[in-house]
Parts: C-alpha cells; structure tokens; sequence
C-alpha cells in the first residue's frame, strides 16, 4: 500500500490488451490517495496522466497537464 509507485516503462514489455488493463490500473491510484511517477513512452499511458514533464538530454523541455 505504497503511497508513491514508481513505474519505468511499465507497459513496455506488454501486447496491448495487457498494457491497456495495467493503464487501467494505474489511472486508479490517485483515487487511492497514491502517486504515480512514471518513465514512459507510450501515448495511450501518457494521456491518461495528470501532468507529463518531457525531458530531452537530461533537461526538462515541456511541464504541461497530461
């Protein structure tokens, strides 16, 4: 019952039935009083997000609502 899950790449190794049940799951977190950060370069994952922060060489190039 973490309240701050951490998440690299976490629909990267899934088909995309599996990885849209896991975004599913995620998405409820924060109902949850939980925290997700995530490391990812899925679209269907970053549209569910409630803030996305884009990086390019190690700086932050983008801070916008998900």
């Amino acid at each position: 019952d973490a309240r701050l899950v951490l998440a690299d790449e976490p629909t990267a190794s899934l088909d995309r039935a599996a990885a849209d049940r896991l975004i599913a799951d995620l998405a409820l977190l924060p109902a949850e009083g939980r925290t997700l950060i995530a490391v990812t370069h899925d679209a269907a994952l970053i549209a569910r997000l409630d803030r996305v922060l884009t990086l390019a060489e190690g700086r932050i190039v983008e801070d916008s609502d998900g």
